[in-house]
């Protein structure tokens, strides 16, 4: 673990930091530049996975910096509007940090929060099993608090998060909330990572894709030499 992991560094530079975005077969040593949706740019990490053979640039938005969060938040809010949402739903853990945030920005009174734990008040036809792309190994469940029905129910929704990777929690979610009576109108997340997602979400429809809006974009990442190179096709 480098010093510039360590921290969980994230930094945002203004529009005209960089004329253009790092080319495909740019390589990379400790960070990694995403040009975002209001031309400015987004500076993280890159982590090293198990075998050191892989990476991903790491996005810890619960350690980040507050001035990062409300960018990217401002950000998830201007396309989320797009979708004209009712109600804005947050899948937990990291999409917590810009629920609040998105649906203030929308000037709603509350937003929806979602849950891993279980509470003893839950029903449990409102539960999804899911499994987390940083957990494989942890069969969680996916929860909407009954007492939020209300929120949600014959609404048109936005469902917001940090990442979308392999699509598993956003598929999850997707199912609960329209068992619940949702409409899921979108799907905004501050970066989508890679397009395994796209599959996934088609398991619901064959549009269900395009209805995700990001801020930025990431590939994933493999070893070249003692630096990183992104993966073709991601």
């Amino acid at each position: 673990m480098t010093d510039s992991f360590a921290p969980y560094f994230a930094h945002i530079h203004p529009a005209g930091y960089r004329k253009t975005a790092p080319a495909s077969n740019d390589t990379f040593n400790h960070r990694y530049l995403i040009k975002l949706s209001d031309a400015s740019w987004l500076e993280i990490p890159l982590c090293a996975l198990p075998g050191d053979q892989q990476a991903i640039a790491l996005l810890m938005s619960n350690q980040c910096p507050l001035s990062v969060t409300e960018h990217l938040s401002g950000l998830i809010a201007e396309k989320a509007a797009m979708f004209q949402p009712e109600s804005i739903v947050a899948i937990p853990t990291m999409g917590l940090e810009y629920g609040s945030r998105v649906a203030a920005k929308l000037r709603m009174e509350h937003y929806v929060a979602m849950g891993f734990s279980h509470k003893f008040w839950y029903d449990e036809h409102l539960k999804e099993a899911v499994v987390s792309s940083t957990s494989p190994d942890q069969r969680k469940f996916l929860y909407l608090d009954p007492a939020l029905l209300n929120r949600v129910q014959g609404k048109r929704v936005v469902i917001v998060d940090d990442v979308i990777n392999t699509g598993a929690s956003m598929l999850a979610a997707t199912r609960l909330l329209r068992r619940a009576g949702a409409e899921v109108a979108g799907i905004v997340v501050a970066l989508t990572e890679g397009y395994a997602w796209r599959e996934t979400l088609s398991d619901i429809s064959i549009m269900m894709p395009d209805k995700v809006s990001a801020a930025g974009h990431i590939p994933l990442f493999m070893k070249k030499g003692s630096a990183w190179v992104a993966q073709p096709d991601t």
